[in-house]
């Protein structure tokens, strides 16, 4: 499955994160989030309206969701051009029994 979205804004006492479902078979077999490297949520909030809001007050190792997944939850991300405001790319494989 693919996706496209925007980069996740942040909220206090919680490290950025997506949230995500998968269905098989029109069942819910998975809920979960998924995180991102340091280096990129600091690259991301240096830009644009990101900006005014700083950066968040929570970190991957200070966030209990977080800790509980580990870093096998962090989508890896390239840039998709020279800049920041180019955006990202990013693949993570996600295995689910769906019965």
């Amino acid at each position: 499955m693919r996706f496209e979205t925007i980069f996740p804004g942040w909220y206090g006492g919680r490290t950025p994160h997506i949230h995500m479902k998968v269905f098989a078979g029109g069942d819910e077999v998975h809920t979960g989030q998924v995180f991102f490297r340091p280096a990129t949520f600091s690259a991301v909030y240096r830009q644009g309206v990101y900006a005014s809001r700083g950066q968040q007050d929570t970190s991957n190792g200070d966030d209990s969701i977080y800790r509980e997944a580990g870093s096998r939850a962090i989508v890896p991300l390239s840039r998709k051009g020279a800049k920041v405001s180019a955006g990202f790319a990013g693949t993570l494989a996600i295995g689910v029994n769906p019965y």
